[in-house]
């Protein structure tokens, strides 16, 4: 079974219950106030957490929109990617989805995977199923 631990702010992982030297996490990006940002990313380094899989909040799409706020675009989800990978919670085995599109982004499925893609990022879709 998988066992859950609470992260500040938009973020969750799942920890799979017996020995493993690897954690299994779930980064679920809704809501970013930035008010606890940093302790988020405090928290991830300070457990030195390696995530398998992020999956991010894209409403905005390519809508510049700062970092501070709710939620994020395409420019704001490469600075927190690199960041993570900075502090080594990612890699290039890490599934990385985006998420959650609004109309206010005007997305369409192809033109999202087109602009995901130069950055490995999977587009998610209803009914999507990834195993990791």
């Amino acid at each position: 079974g998988i066992k859950t631990a609470g992260i500040p702010a938009r973020f969750a992982a799942l920890i799979p219950s017996g020995e493993s030297s690897k954690t299994r996490a779930f980064s679920a990006a809704i809501d970013f106030p930035d008010e606890v940002e940093e302790e988020v990313f405090d928290f991830i380094q300070r457990k030195q957490l390696r995530f398998d899989l992020i999956s991010m909040d894209c409403t905005n799409v390519e809508i510049p929109i700062a970092d501070t706020g709710s939620h994020m675009g395409l420019p704001n989800i490469h600075r927190v990617v690199k960041r993570l990978e900075q502090m080594g919670a990612v890699d290039q085995n890490t599934v990385k989805i985006i998420n959650h599109f609004s109309h206010n982004g005007n997305p369409q499925q192809h033109i999202l995977e087109e602009k995901a893609a130069p950055y490995g990022y999977l587009v998610a879709y209803d009914g999507m199923k990834i195993e990791f």
